[in-house]
């Protein structure tokens, strides 16, 4: 079948409790952060219908996305499902999908705004539910309402932002646009993406650098495999710093199921050459312990903290 569908459910119960229902435009602004799978959905069309779709483009934002049959050999709708082979009149039947009725008016600002508080990242917040049972969830700004208004002609303007809270679309908007102009939610000015990142060979302390928040350093980095089984790998940068009277090449450790959950192309291509650099950003105060020097950070932290893309 090549049919699109309007909108889909997640297949994953713990998203499908905050996202009920979404359009592919929705899937993919909840990608990489909530829904990281484009095959982690199913059929809306019928409340008993369990048929697998796949979103198309979901990771290319620049694209249009589309939820498309996630089965082409097989029809996997259940008979009462609009899509399946059982409807089989000469125009296919209306579509009740289980939607929500738009319940504001989307007022683009064109800001950037850029989310960096304290030494970590701001955890999602969870839905909140009131005494008339509608739902609302946070989509980069956006507001999802499961329930339709009442009685209303006319629906409010809400202004909407780009916001930048995540190390991930941090390092995406540095890597594509450097000198980009986004608003800093703390102090509310204007600064450049580049600003919060801080090459690796620079040699400095950022707990000596005057800000309120921790940067972000980057550079190029070596992935190397533990000697024994079962330890950690060590993700060490190429450059050579001096801090105070230590040198040595600044260094952390991740574990193995981090990296190929968070990096699976990159760690695909690790395998046919240890030997390669790629681009590295830790969000972390440069550090030096009994010689070393590495970051001061939490263990429990560290995959939020850290991301990794390859060479251009």
């Amino acid at each position: 079948m090549t049919a699109k569908h309007k909108e889909a459910v997640p297949a994953n119960p713990t998203i499908k409790e905050n996202y009920p229902v979404l359009s592919p435009k929705e899937a993919q602004q909840l990608y990489p952060d909530i829904i990281i799978d484009n095959k982690d959905f199913i059929c809306a069309a019928h409340q008993e219908c369990t048929a697998p779709l796949t979103c198309r483009c979901l990771d290319k934002k620049n694209k249009t996305a589309a939820f498309v049959e996630g089965s082409k050999k097989i029809n996997k709708h259940h008979s009462k499902c609009p899509f399946s082979n059982e409807n089989d009149e000469e125009s296919s039947p209306e579509v009740n999908y289980q939607h929500r009725e738009k319940q504001f008016v989307d007022s683009f600002t064109g800001e950037d705004v850029l989310y960096l508080y304290g030494n970590t990242y701001r955890k999602a917040k969870k839905p909140n539910s009131d005494t008339n049972g509608k739902k609302e969830g946070k989509l980069d700004g956006q507001q999802i309402v499961t329930i339709p208004p009442k009685n209303s002609n006319t629906l409010p303007t809400r202004q909407k932002q780009n916001r930048y809270e995540t190390l991930r679309k941090q390092v995406d908007l540095f890597e594509l646009s450097p000198e980009n102009k986004v608003i800093d939610r703390m102090t509310g000015k204007t600064i450049r993406i580049k600003d919060i990142f801080l090459p690796i060979k620079s040699n400095d302390l950022s707990s000596n650098i005057k800000s309120r928040r921790t940067l972000i350093y980057y550079g190029l980095a070596f992935i190397n495999e533990p000697k024994s089984e079962g330890k950690d790998f060590n993700i060490r940068f190429s450059e050579t710093l001096e801090l105070d009277i230590v040198k040595g090449k600044p260094a952390f450790f991740i574990d193995r199921e981090t990296l190929y959950k968070k990096f699976p192309v990159i760690m695909e291509k690790w395998k046919d050459n240890k030997n390669m650099l790629v681009n590295v950003y830790i969000r972390a105060h440069l550090a030096i312990n009994n010689g070393y020097i590495n970051f001061d950070i939490d263990k429990e932290v560290l995959p939020e903290q850290f991301f990794v893309t390859l060479r251009k």
